[in-house]
């Protein structure tokens, strides 16, 4: 991220992953001052990820125009037209195109281009042709961009194209885009001194400034240069994005000295940007040759998952899981941590760093590159930290039963194992199997991602024996997956637990399709893709997707050109297969295939209902591969094609679990009756139960309404989610209340409850640092920063946070 301080305007650079406006919140970047986003590398999932959930974020702030640039691939305008089922703003100029070859971008502070590398072909890979029939395919999804982000009233709406196929010619060629950003000169300072010396009256010296001549009263003409100290030159950052092996060569081998230009032309900074697939790269001879190739004075940022340390990117979210943890140690792992990198720099490369997140770099005409030693002390933090919190935030409480200090730093030092256990290793046969169901809340969120919350998202995990062999195991499911549900995963879990769970993974359901609550599932299949890929062929399974109808369209599409599942291995099922209003006629809308039609004919087309008809032999497949009894789904009273849902799988031959889950929803009777005797009640309650008006307006439940819910169906157990964070108790029923990186036990239900009523009136102060920076609202954070910028403003620099 670029910063101006003189204009305060932010550039942003690289890509645009899930989790990356969180991290922008936790380290107070005002993402509402975003002006352009340069995109690097190839056009994937993984690079765009988080794109359209922090679009929507700076749209709610008031940003009425971005522009968002790649190069090389043609295929930024398909990534968004895909979102056009979840995603509409109107009054936002969104202008997202591709650079043509030697485009420059001009501003009044820098001016970028971007340089594309090809990868290494292979002999089996087709050549891409541009045609007439591709350059009409660009110029509809272009269209679709338009009518998600309108800036004016039209008769073609986002609705046009909602039932429309994305153009099958456009594929991707995996060209990598490289960005090189060079500052705009700025004059030398004035000397007044000099200027009086020379005779010039003061009113002339705005024109000298201005960089023209004065003629004195005696004929002399004084020329600015003779007043003005030299031109001072920003030199030019360089932003590598080596997405793969198949594209090292060729970056290597580039001439990026001949893409200088003017006077004063040189490299300041170089940030690399390394797929971990390249493994100990800096200590290969043609990669150091390749870095001291740009000089002695160039200043150099690595990033990539070795050379840099596993540091904890939302550490206001881990310290809430730390004092949970002090008094509730079984419901709150501490994530994967650690301060020092797996491969170091090798030392014979000067003015090589490793790149934190986090850490400002300041970036000063005609001076050296200089980091601000703070911003990388923060975010790399030591097991210090951790101890110095307990003892201000924790041991001055004397709470009792709190885990021992040693004990805690022995949990967070566990951090640092990859092969950490978190998980149940195997089912107890000596234990109930309905006390084994585990639930990791992995985001609690409601909207938008903050410091302590991440949107929703929830995983199951339900043992089962089968009554033939006796054999035991694990099924996962997930009850949607808001961004960074796979990030959350990785923190949480060792490397060998996160296999198992997507070899255990059956199942994911997605509620409605609305941002937050979908935006993760596509990593989910991707990492699901890799795991069963493992497996000899005859050993695969399906997964099974079950999600309002469009969804299925959004992932087919995005693996057009990302090719990052096999789509024959998922079996989508829409929510409506399993409707209980069994008396409502059913009906989704017939997809256009837009390669049929021309543009203007496009603008005709009505939509056209069509009925469902369930798909018998499929749900039947889908109850003997998931060992269920039943699932059930019912409307919820959210936005259309929104869904509530009870699933009652086997456990053993006489056992069962029924799990029902609300999605968002104001309370509804057919859900509570469609849920009678639930072993868990999963329901969000995303207001208070003051704030009543505002949930009927957002359709959603307060904490009140989703307990009488789970009374009406006579839940056994209740996690409430989703929800507004204050702490309650309920004494006649078995509730507790989710937070995020929270791992629940069934039979374990009980213990918040006592372990809230243990702390008594001291609960409230272990997490009252919480509870106050939570009520603040972000906004007041990015305007504090915008202010101290402004008094720190002594000439002119640019900040790079990395």
């Amino acid at each position: 991220m670029i910063r101006d301080t003189n204009s305060l305007e932010r550039q942003l650079i690289g890509k645009v992953p899930e989790g990356l406006q969180r991290v922008c919140n936790e380290i107070g970047l005002r993402t509402s001052r975003l002006t352009n986003i340069f995109l690097t590398g190839v056009m994937d999932w993984s690079s765009v990820g988080g794109l359209a959930g922090l679009i929507l974020t700076i749209s709610d702030q008031g940003r009425k125009s971005l522009s968002v640039y790649h190069s090389g691939n043609n295929v930024l305008q398909f990534m968004i037209s895909s979102w056009r089922s979840f995603v509409f703003r109107f009054g936002m100029d969104l202008e997202a195109r591709d650079l043509e070859k030697d485009e420059v971008i001009t501003h009044p502070s820098f001016s970028v281009k971007t340089i594309n590398i090809e990868k290494e072909k292979d002999d089996n890979e087709d050549t891409l042709m541009h045609s007439d029939d591709l350059e009409s395919s660009y110029s509809k999804i272009g269209n679709i961009v338009k009518s998600i982000f309108p800036t004016t009233e039209s008769k073609t709406g986002q609705k046009t194209f909602l039932n429309t196929s994305l153009p099958k010619a456009i594929k991707n060629p995996q060209v990598s885009s490289n960005v090189l950003l060079t500052g705009s000169p700025t004059r030398g300072k004035f000397i007044r001194e000099k200027a009086i010396e020379l005779g010039v009256d003061v009113k002339f010296f705005k024109q000298l400034c201005r960089f023209e001549s004065v003629v004195l009263p005696d004929g002399k003409v004084i020329e600015p240069e003779q007043v003005l100290e030299p031109i001072k030159y920003f030199g030019s950052v360089l932003f590598l994005d080596i997405p793969s092996q198949s594209h090292l060569q060729n970056t290597i081998s580039h001439d990026w000295q001949s893409e200088l230009t003017g006077p004063g032309a040189s490299y300041k900074i170089v940030y690399h940007f390394l797929d971990s697939s390249l493994g100990d790269v800096l200590r290969t001879q043609e990669y150091q040759d390749f870095i001291e190739s740009f000089g002695p004075e160039t200043t150099h940022f690595i990033s990539h998952k070795s050379y840099v340390p596993n540091i904890l990117n939302f550490r206001y979210s881990y310290q809430f899981s730390f004092k949970w943890a002090c008094i509730l140690r079984k419901m709150f792992p501490l994530g994967n941590w650690s301060d020092k990198a797996i491969l170091s720099i090798p030392e014979n490369l000067n003015r090589v760093y490793p790149m934190i997140s986090g850490e400002t770099v300041l970036w000063k005409p005609s001076a050296p590159v200089e980091i601000i030693e703070e911003t990388r002390a923060i975010n790399i933090q030591s097991e210090t930290h951790y101890e110095k919190l307990y003892d201000e935030q924790v041991a001055n409480l004397d709470l009792d039963d709190v885990v021992p200090k040693n004990e805690m730093m022995e949990f967070v030092r566990d951090g640092q194992n990859s092969n950490k256990s978190v998980l149940r290793d195997s089912v107890d046969p000596n234990l109930k199997l309905i006390d084994q169901v585990q639930t990791l809340v992995l985001g609690t969120g409601s909207a938008l991602p903050a410091r302590y919350r991440n949107v929703l998202s929830n995983m199951v995990r339900l043992p089962y024996v089968d009554p033939i062999t006796g054999e035991a195991s694990f099924r996962c499911i997930f009850l949607d997956a808001g961004e960074n549900t796979m990030g959350a995963i990785n923190r949480l879990l060792g490397d060998d637990e996160v296999s198992k769970v997507f070899s255990e993974l059956k199942l994911i359901y997605l509620s409605h399709l609305h941002a937050d609550h979908h935006l993760g599932i596509a990593s989910l299949i991707k990492r699901w893709n890799i795991e069963m890929l493992k497996r000899p062929i005859e050993k695969r399974e399906k997964l099974y997707v079950v999600t309002p109808w469009q969804y299925k369209h959004f992932v087919n599409e995005i693996n057009q050109v990302d090719d990052f599942v096999d789509l024959s291995m998922i079996e989508y099922l829409a929510c409506d297969e399993f409707h209980s209003n069994y008396e409502d006629d059913i009906v989704h809308f017939k997809m256009v295939d837009i390669d049929d039609h021309s543009f203007d004919e496009l603008k005709e087309l009505k939509e056209t209902p069509i009925l469902f008809e369930k798909n018998a032999k499929l749900v039947k497949k889908f109850y003997k591969d998931l060992e269920m009894v039943e699932m059930k789904t019912c409307f919820a009273n959210h936005c259309p094609f929104s869904y509530s849902c009870s699933l009652d799988f086997k456990l053993s031959k006489d056992e069962t679990f029924k799990v029902s889950y609300s999605g968002d929803t104001r309370p509804q009777w057919k859900f509570g009756s469609m849920g009678q005797h639930s072993d868990l009640l999963i329901h969000e309650s995303t207001l208070e139960d003051s704030k009543f008006e505002d949930a009927v307006a957002k359709r959603h439940s307060t904490t009140s309404e989703a307990v009488q819910i789970g009374i009406s169906m006579m839940a056994k157990k209740i996690l409430l989610t989703h929800f507004s964070q204050r702490y309650k108790t309920f004494d006649k029923i078995d509730i507790i209340f989710a937070f995020d990186n929270m791992l629940i036990e069934y039979g374990d239900f009980y213990m918040q409850k006592e372990a809230i009523k243990k702390a008594g009136s001291k609960f409230s102060l272990l997490f009252k640092n919480e509870t106050e920076e939570e009520d603040v609202d972000e906004e007041n954070t990015g305007a504090k920063e915008d202010k101290k910028s402004k008094k720190s403003k002594k000439g002119k620099k640019r900040k790079i946070d990395s």
